[in-house]
């Protein structure tokens, strides 16, 4: 099977999530915004772990 088709079948948002908004996320945790945030994993996957949770 075409690994891509099932991987976006799978998906919740049925797409991939764009360089650009990893950079965000990267971005937020180094900013002061996220000063009080710690010990915390933050997944940035689209949701697609509640698909597994």
């Amino acid at each position: 099977p075409d690994e891509k088709a099932h991987s976006l079948s799978v998906a919740p948002n049925a797409r991939f999530g764009s360089p650009e908004e990893i950079a965000n996320v990267i971005l937020f945790t180094l900013s002061k915004d996220a000063s009080f945030i710690s010990g915390a994993d933050l997944m940035v996957d689209g949701a697609l772990h509640a698909r597994y949770a």
